[in-house]
């Protein structure tokens, strides 16, 4: 009986260290922050999508940025490559709800 009881237990103190060393591996793998993973941005907050396009003959740019906070999107032109500033197309706004 003494040689069944010591090889329960001999076993049972085995398999308790071999899980408690794969526990603390484990824990030490969670801990280490890698560089190059920087973590996901959760808030839309003063974020922009910018998209630009122009005309077929290049003459005339537009800007549309949407704000991924409200969902409204303007419109800017630049008439051509001197005008050197954006000008907001007035009534252009549109809200994106989803």
């Amino acid at each position: 009986m003494k040689i069944k009881n010591f090889t329960i237990y001999f076993f049972a103190i085995i398999g308790f260290v071999v899980i408690a060393c794969s526990a603390a591996a484990t824990t030490e793998s969670i801990d280490d922050d890698p560089v190059d993973n920087p973590p996901v941005v959760q808030s839309n907050i003063g974020k922009y999508q910018i998209s630009l396009s122009s005309t077929s003959s290049g003459g005339r740019l537009f800007m549309i940025s949407v704000n991924t906070e409200t969902g409204v999107s303007k419109t800017y032109s630049k008439s051509d490559a001197v005008r050197t500033r954006w000008i907001e197309i007035e009534n252009s706004a549109i809200t994106f709800t989803h």
